[in-house]
């Protein structure tokens, strides 16, 4: 931490390591008027009656000026454990909302019900009966370097105007930058659907927009951060009922991430667009494919017709500490 005791320099910071990773650099603190003349270190504040169990400290050292570092008689910190493959699934049998973070129902016009149901004996009835957004929000992504998801879609002869659209599912990180997103539209006296990814001068690549029947649908994709900055290898793999239907593999997006999902009528709902239609089984995973529920057909291959359509530093409290959980509760 450093503190340059000039008023109005602005300059002071603070530096901060994890496993001698850089995990945070401030360096234009207004902080002329703060010293450190005392540190407590321990469980200091702020334990909450929901945490219980033992945790362990070791190795103290600080210092004015120099680096620390790793304690070179510590042992090497362990790897981080492998994420499971499974992030989330809901097919609203519980008869409600409970499984998800949130939800936007805008008065109960989006519901649980049994006539909303594609798989099972429950799902999400959605009123479109003016331009308000209703969907539901799934936060288990978190700084998602690769994120499937797997929903079926029902449009249920709902009326719209040629050309309306709007989307269906919304995916991005913590500060509301979207990644990738579903949208669907009447054009032609046909429903379509179509998906996009985003990169990170926040332009789109779109699939073509693929003519589905007024039937359930299961819509999969599959999103993929580059891999560092300059690779241009992100992606996104798109499939209707089971069927590849785009694969983008050059996606300059390695600064782009997934913390959630919003899904329903989720933006840009037109007032040519007035009914009702169904969503169900939603699952999302970090690895492999998903596929449709077991025992439930996809559509015939004729009612998936595509139509293409151009479209030296400082440290903190110049200290190091050494911390290691052990199962809190």
């Amino acid at each position: 931490m450093a503190c340059l005791h000039r008023p109005g320099a602005n300059n002071g910071g603070l530096t901060f390591w994890v496993d001698g990773a850089q995990a945070y650099d401030l360096t234009t603190l207004d902080n002329d008027t703060r010293f450190i003349d005392v540190v407590q270190w321990g469980a200091v504040s702020g334990v909450d009656n929901g945490t219980r169990g033992t945790y362990y400290f070791d190795a103290f050292v600080s210092r004015r000026s120099t680096y620390i570092g790793d304690d070179p008689l510590a042992p090497d910190p362990p790897p981080f454990p492998d994420k499971p493959d499974a992030l989330f699934a809901d097919g609203f049998e519980s008869g409600d909302f409970t499984a998800w973070s949130s939800y936007a129902t805008d008065g109960g016009d989006l519901s649980v019900t049994g006539a909303a149901a594609i798989v099972g004996s429950y799902g999400i009835q959605a009123v479109l009966d003016d331009n308000n957004a209703i969907y539901v929000t799934d936060w288990s992504p978190w700084d998602e370097t690769r994120y499937r998801a797997r929903f079926y879609f029902d449009p249920n002869t709902i009326s719209m105007t040629s050309g309306n659209a709007h989307y269906l599912l919304y995916a991005g990180n913590r500060d509301g930058t979207l990644s990738m997103r579903v949208e669907f539209r009447f054009y032609s006296s046909a429903y379509e659907v179509r998906a996009e990814v985003g990169n990170d001068s926040n332009g789109w690549s779109s699939s073509a927009w693929t003519t589905i029947s007024d039937a359930p649908h299961y819509l999969e994709l599959d999103w993929r951060a580059s891999t560092a900055p300059g690779a241009n290898n992100g992606g996104m793999t798109w499939w209707i009922d089971g069927a590849q239907n785009a694969d983008f593999t050059t996606v300059d997006n390695d600064t782009r991430r997934i913390d959630y999902v919003q899904w329903g009528a989720v933006a840009g709902i037109d007032s040519g667009t007035r009914g009702i239609y169904y969503f169900d089984a939603f699952e999302s995973r970090r690895q492999t494919y998903i596929g449709p529920v077991a025992g439930l057909l996809a559509p015939p291959a004729s009612v998936r017709e595509s139509q293409s359509r151009p479209s030296g530093p400082k440290a903190l409290f110049g200290s190091r500490i050494c911390l290691m959980p052990r199962q809190l509760s």
